[in-house]
């Protein structure tokens, strides 16, 4: 009884850890790129196919900026500061700064203005309200990251 009892355990923990590691691989819904600890994500929950997620703000602004505001019914990026998901809309961009991890230029969100002008002082960028960034990431974001390819 116990060797089956460890048996059954021992499987379902490979189970758990199989879709622990399937969720860790998450790619970006736009470039394809890896969504790893490290990005700062955003969220985009529509009303067709569910929960979009990418793996920088450029790629989550850029399909927003597609979308009609009734096609989705929130919007969340990742606060780079806290590690928090926050509300899109009143989250504040930081574009063009040296620290990034997906596409280029760099994007960056912040729950505050002040956190973004501060980080701008140290790290380069410029700040954009939600506003100013929907328009400005789809046409400047680069999603080869690095590469000599197109997405």
């Amino acid at each position: 009884m116990l060797k089956k009892l460890l048996v059954v355990s021992a499987l379902m923990l490979g189970l758990f850890l199989s879709f622990a590691a399937a969720a860790e691989s998450l790619e970006c819904g736009l470039c394809g790129g890896p969504i790893t600890e490290s990005s700062n994500r955003f969220v985009i929950v529509d009303s067709e196919e569910g929960q979009q997620e990418f793996g920088c703000p450029g790629c989550g602004l850029a399909v927003l900026s597609l979308m009609p505001p009734e096609q989705y019914s929130a919007a969340r990026v990742q606060d780079f500061l806290s590690r928090k998901m926050i509300d899109a809309v009143s989250a504040w961009y930081l574009r063009g700064t040296e620290v990034g991890f997906c596409c280029q230029p760099n994007w960056l969100a912040f729950s505050s203005k002040d956190d973004a002008t501060n980080f701008a002082k140290g790290f380069g960028g410029d700040v954009h309200d939600f506003a100013s960034a929907i328009k400005l990431a789809p046409g400047d974001h680069d999603h080869s990251h690095g590469e000599k390819h197109a997405h």
